[in-house]
Parts: structure tokens; C-alpha cells; sequence
């Protein structure tokens, strides 16, 4: 196995992980990145709402202007 099954299985919660990949998330667990990532959770939540939300904004103009484009208007 390597960090990518471990992480497939983290992600699906699947409940049976071998010594290795518990080895594996265990070690990732300790790194500085995911120290990192609990610490600053809130905020990379936020931003990824920010990000999101943006995003939907402009895909949601783009689709209006499309449809403007094709003759779809409001009468």
C-alpha cells in the first residue's frame, strides 16, 4: 500500500487500515503540514467558502449571459 490508499480509505472512513497505511497516517498525523492544517482549519474553511462562493457568483453571470445571448430574456 502507499499514502494514496491510506488517504482514499481515510477520506471513505473505512474502518480497516493495514499496520502500514495506519503507519502512514500516524506519521502524516505528526507532520508539521497537518499540525498545521488543524490549527488553521477555520480559516482555511472560510476561505474555501469565500473561494466557493465567488466562483458561484461568476458561473452563475456567465450562465445568465449565455442564456441572455440565446434569447432568453424576462418579458
Amino acid at each position: 500500500y502507499d499514502e494514496t490508499s491510506a488517504a482514499q480509505k481515510l477520506l471513505e472512513k473505512e474502518k480497516e487500515f493495514t499496520n502500514e497505511e495506519l503507519k502512514i497516517i500516524e506519521d502524516y498525523n505528526a507532520s508539521d503540514i497537518a499540525k498545521t492544517v488543524v490549527a488553521k482549519k477555520e480559516v482555511l474553511a472560510a476561505d474555501v467558502k469565500d473561494i466557493f462562493d465567488v466562483w458561484y457568483r461568476e458561473l452563475f453571470t456567465k450562465g445568465m449571459g449565455a442564456l441572455a445571448k440565446a434569447g432568453y430574456t424576462k418579458h
